[in-house]
């Protein structure tokens, strides 16, 4: 799918609620032996960097569709 290889490594974001993102971040961190690409998403600042987007219209934010509002800022605010 074009969108998965737009994300590239985006697919291994993983978001946790605001209370957890440091203790999360610790852990993804401390993964030792193969390649870690894994993320912790920052809601917060995903949220706060998204406001500050105007994206075209028919953006591929746009044509997606959404059931966690912080994966669609964490979206709208990188891409």
């Amino acid at each position: 799918m074009a969108i998965e290889g737009y994300l590239g490594g985006a697919r291994f974001s993983i978001i946790v609620e605001p209370e957890h993102e440091a203790e999360a971040i610790r852990i993804v961190r401390a993964i030792k032996g193969r390649r870690n690409s894994a993320k912790i998403i920052q809601g917060y600042k995903a949220q706060r960097d998204a406001k500050k987007i105007s994206l075209p219209q028919k953006s591929i934010v746009d044509i997606m569709t959404f059931q966690h509002k912080t994966a669609e800022y964490y979206i709208t605010a990188s891409y």
